[in-house]
């Protein structure tokens, strides 16, 4: 009787990639040229020529040799023989961002009045180099509801990316609340005594001679406490 041996295990474990999905209208073009894909896995299909009209940094990108592959991690992906370019942003904040890029007839300009979107859009407006984008994402920071319900958050924002004027308005905004304590950034803070004070010096602080910044606001926080 033939003895009996082992067979190799051929097996291999084949993992599954991430589901991706499509983008709703107008980002589903078939004629569009380059797929931006979301950290969430959404694809969006858009023109390189719109992208490259309101970002030096996608022109930049496409103006390279063999375009967006030369600049896609894992060696230039394709999809439907389209350039798939990798971005850190959500679908929501890259809808939002490539919604504003696109002309007015193409696609409904979105409402900004979600602090967490208002905040997120502006680093990628920054990132991007998007600088038409970014004025008017700048100036919807400083609207009146998003100044009345967060003052202390829009003047953190403002701060880190050196916009004076926004960080002046957010600042006089915080006088009309009756404590900063009662604003989402409160528990961080941790005032105690003086806290009219402190909202008088944020004031003094932001109109002051020299651009303001986080080191600054935390001095005048902490001389406070």
């Amino acid at each position: 009787m033939a003895a009996m041996t082992d067979k190799p295990n051929t097996e291999t474990t084949v993992q599954e990639p991430s589901s991706i999905t499509e983008a709703t209208a107008p980002f589903d073009d078939v004629d569009a040229d380059v797929i931006l894909r979301s950290s969430d896995n959404v694809d969006f299909r858009v023109f390189k020529l719109l992208l490259s009209m309101s970002s030096p940094f996608f022109k930049d990108m496409f103006s390279l040799p063999q375009g967006a592959k030369m600049v896609v991690d894992g060696g230039g992906e394709t999809k439907d023989e389209l350039p798939v370019v990798p971005v850190s942003e959500t679908a929501k904040i890259l809808r939002l961002l490539l919604s504003m890029c696109y002309p007015l007839s193409a696609t409904k300009q979105p409402a900004l009045d979600d602090i967490e979107d208002v905040e997120l859009l502006l680093d990628a407006t920054i990132k991007y180099s998007c600088e038409g984008v970014e004025k008017r994402v700048s100036e919807a920071l400083v609207t009146p509801h998003l100044l009345r319900d967060n003052p202390v958050r829009v003047f953190t924002i403002a701060c880190r990316h050196k916009m004076d004027a926004e960080a002046r308005a957010a600042a006089k905004a915080t006088l009309l609340q009756p404590s900063i304590l009662e604003g989402p950034c409160g528990p961080s803070i941790q005032l105690h005594d003086g806290r009219a004070e402190c909202r008088r010096r944020f004031v003094v602080v932001s109109t002051g001679p020299s651009k303001c910044s986080t080191s600054t606001v935390l001095c005048v926080l902490q001389e406070n406490e």
